[in-house]
């Protein structure tokens, strides 16, 4: 195994929360050892910046393709781009439209299920 997703984290803000976020994460860290250390976070939304300092990525969206707006780009922070995950599901489109769609996004690992592969 070289790391973990934890689905389903806490998205809101307070030291209390950080210091939990924190706790579990060192704890994988070590259970994994060296060169296994890959940890996501799956708030499923933007959260603030320091949920960024702890992982190696965090999903910034996770829903249907109808709730996707390019704006969620504007809302993550320019420093936390490279670490965001996007992941949408129900795309009904072509593959022509799928593939213009990963291009809008790259930059944050896009996952995008449906039955057309580009």
């Amino acid at each position: 195994m070289s790391g973990i997703f934890f689905d389903e984290t806490v998205h809101g803000y307070n030291p209390t929360i950080l210091a939990y976020m924190m706790k579990i994460t060192i704890f994988a860290r070590n259970t994994l050892g060296n060169g296994n250390r890959i940890i996501v976070y799956n708030p499923s939304m933007v959260v603030p910046p320091q949920w960024y300092t702890l992982v190696y990525w965090v999903v910034a969206f996770e829903n249907n393709y109808s709730a996707w707006s390019s704006a969620v780009v504007g809302w993550i922070g320019t420093g936390q781009l490279s670490k965001s995950l996007v992941m949408m599901y129900g795309f009904g489109g072509t593959a022509v439209q799928q593939k213009s769609l990963v291009n809008s996004v790259v930059g944050n690992f896009p996952y995008i299920t449906s039955s057309f592969l580009i």
